[in-house]
């Protein structure tokens, strides 16, 4: 690359990474005030207030942001971080969905017991040295799997989580 077009090519990658991070966090606020301050935080609220409101989130995310980034100096790899973090949500998803492709009997107090299951197994998978990725999705499916099973076709663990 020539040296002339270098600072054009750090402005470019400069308002990438700006754009990207605008736009996660306004996917951030959105969620927040429309799916969780407006149903289950204040019901009966203005959408105005709502703007507010997650306008305020949005800034506490960006400041929370600045003190987060340096913790990230010593990661390895940005990216394999990165994923690791969305594997704690995708792969609960992933588990849901399938189980309720796969079976029709299972309801949504098992969806969230195996959300839950498949999200902690995932976390705690992170810091555990020398286990690969796929071994961890594997072993957390079976767990969330499972938790979703005895839930929906034993009724004692359901008696004994609160439910019916």
């Amino acid at each position: 690359m020539p040296k002339s077009s270098l600072g054009f090519f750090c402005a470019v990658l400069m308002g990438s990474c700006l754009s990207t991070f605008n736009s996660a966090l306004n996917s951030a606020s959105t969620i927040f005030g429309l799916e969780i301050y407006k149903i289950y935080i204040n019901r009966d609220v203005s959408d105005e207030r709502v703007v507010q409101v997650a306008t305020s989130f949005g800034k506490c995310l960006t400041l929370c942001s600045f003190f987060i980034a340096p913790l990230l100096e010593h990661v390895s790899s940005i990216f394999d971080f990165l994923q690791g973090v969305n594997s704690i949500v995708s792969l609960p998803i992933v588990t849901v969905f399938f189980v309720g492709i796969a079976a029709s009997l299972p309801d949504a107090f098992a969806a969230k017991v195996g959300f839950a299951v498949a999200a902690v197994t995932v976390g705690i998978g992170q810091f555990v040295p020398n286990l690969q990725f796929l071994d961890l999705f594997f072993i957390c499916f079976l767990l969330a799997t499972a938790s979703m099973a005895l839930v929906t076709y034993f009724p004692a663990f359901r008696k004994s989580l609160g439910r019916e």
